[in-house]
């Protein structure tokens, strides 16, 4: 949206090579806005009323580790709200890898935070 001028409704995209691949509309960043929004929405009814918010620190002997939060296979219904890197705080997106010593903030029923914990420190 930065990238359009005032009053544009549409942007043209390049490629590196600064040949043109498409158009980009603010209706198609509001279209997709509405997609997430109703995904998250559909993710978060299937959480319980007795969901609890927990902070999950992942280990070195993690097998998440390497892996993004869209595929770490977590719990059904497990939603990471946030996490702590070093001195930074990142949304939990599907794309953010997980590295040894996240501490992710997730909201979750307590068997399923249970069962993250489980996968974030597993017992040697």
């Amino acid at each position: 949206l930065d990238a359009l001028p005032i009053g544009q409704p549409w942007l043209t995209v390049l490629d590196d090579s600064r040949q043109v691949q498409g158009i980009i509309a603010v209706s198609d960043v509001v279209r997709g806005y509405r997609t997430a929004v109703r995904a998250d929405a559909r993710r978060l009814s299937a959480i319980s009323a007795n969901s609890t918010i927990s902070e999950l620190r992942v280990s070195a002997q993690s097998p998440l580790v390497g892996r993004t939060i869209a595929a770490a296979g977590l719990p059904e219904g497990t939603v990471v709200i946030s996490i702590l890197r070093a001195d930074g705080v990142l949304f939990g997106t599907g794309s953010l890898q997980l590295q040894a010593d996240d501490v992710l903030t997730v909201l979750a029923r307590p068997d399923r935070a249970e069962q993250l914990r489980m996968m974030l420190e597993p017992i040697n």
